[in-house]
């Protein structure tokens, strides 16, 4: 029988390392305005994790008018110039509570991390906020064939820190990073309450100030029986 050893730890970001809930969901106002749809804090929070491209073509159906590939791609820029503007205020103080404790803690134990967000700023918002050091590898989004809800993401990680999946624990708060690491041999976190389907996984926990290294230690052993 292989008994699983945790050796590296997955997160996503927004939602789950920092607190940038409010600020996606803005820069999904301003393209909503433009198109003149509604659209709704809890249509970003089904959204969250999905390509920026994806997203556009969901808002763009709701129009029920046609639009070039063209002007989808404006609005795709748009969208990311948005954020990057709202972003521009970013610091320590977004960052999640427990969230630099539990690092350091990975970091003593010597558990690799890597970081697989769907989002192509990530390496920016991390650094910003001071945590850019912690983590081994930080996947490139635009490098994958996929996107969240397929697992490419989580499992490029891995290979790229060099641990089996069944060895990877893996964080995430939203549905289609959630479903992604289901479909793994990955030990699963569950974040908050944004989506019901955090809570199937291996360990769910209402905020980030619950996370341990102790206790995620003996949930994923306890996994091995």
């Amino acid at each position: 029988m292989y008994i699983k050893k945790l050796q590296a730890v997955i997160f996503d970001m927004d939602g789950v390392i920092v607190d940038t809930d409010q600020i996606y969901h803005s820069t999904n106002q301003v393209i909503a305005e433009e198109l003149s749809i509604p659209f709704t804090y809890n249509d970003s929070e089904k959204v969250k994790g999905i390509p920026r491209m994806e997203i556009i073509e969901l808002m763009v159906k709701r129009t029920g008018k046609h639009f070039s590939l063209e002007e989808k791609e404006r609005l795709a820029a748009k969208k990311n110039t948005t954020f990057l503007a709202f972003i521009d205020s970013l610091d320590e103080t977004f960052i999640l509570p427990g969230i630099v404790p539990f690092l350091e803690e990975l970091k003593k134990n010597q558990i690799k991390m890597g970081l697989a967000s769907s989002s192509s700023n990530q390496k920016t918002v991390i650094q910003k906020v001071g945590l850019g050091h912690y983590f081994d590898v930080m996947v490139d989004p635009k490098t994958l064939l996929k996107g969240k809800p397929d697992p490419e993401i989580f499992l490029t990680a891995a290979d790229s820190l060099g641990v089996p999946y069944r060895n990877c624990a893996a964080l995430e708060d939203g549905e289609a990073g959630m479903t992604a690491i289901l479909s793994t041999d990955m030990f699963s976190v569950g974040i908050g309450n944004g989506c019901s389907l955090v809570k199937q996984s291996n360990w769910h926990v209402e905020n980030t100030n619950e996370l341990t290294y102790d206790e995620l230690k003996r949930r994923f052993n306890s996994s091995n029986s």
